[in-house]
């Protein structure tokens, strides 16, 4: 078992070797709420990354078993989510690109508008981006407000 402790939201990384693979997975620390059972839980996104939730006193040792009893399942969820990526486009936020939302496809549209504030608005079933001008961070500013 690898550790690192980042700084950034006090998020702990950890990595167990399974197999030839080593597979890192983050541990979210949450406050026990009163009648609440206390529980590990470990979900793997559909991205390939791996969070194991615990309450806040969980010892470490208590984590890594519960992962490692896991394992399998982790890694079999890992290969099978890889095989899905390979058939997923990357997305480019621009004009005419298919973007998801709740169960949908929708075009996306960029407009650019120097009067109107930086929006996104469902509009005739195309997802309509307004930004107030267009620069070299235009792709990231559209994926901003459209995950937002």
């Amino acid at each position: 078992m690898a550790s690192t402790l980042s700084d950034e939201r006090n998020k702990e990384e950890y990595s167990f070797i399974y197999g030839d693979e080593a597979v890192s997975y983050e541990v979210l620390r949450k406050p026990i709420k009163q009648g609440k059972k206390r529980s590990i839980t470990i979900k793997v996104q559909p991205n390939c990354d791996v969070t194991v939730s615990t309450p806040e006193d969980a010892e470490l040792e208590d984590i890594h078993q519960a992962v490692m009893k896991r394992a399998k399942w982790i890694y079999d969820a890992l290969k099978e989510f890889r095989g899905h990526l390979e058939y997923v486009q990357p997305k480019h936020y621009v004009s005419g690109e298919m973007q998801f939302y709740l169960g949908r496809r929708y075009v996306l549209k960029i407009v650019e508008d120097s009067e109107a504030l930086p929006t996104v608005k469902m509009t005739r079933g195309k997802l309509l981006v307004n930004l107030t001008r267009f620069n070299d961070d235009k792709t990231s500013m559209v994926k901003a407000l459209v995950r937002n």
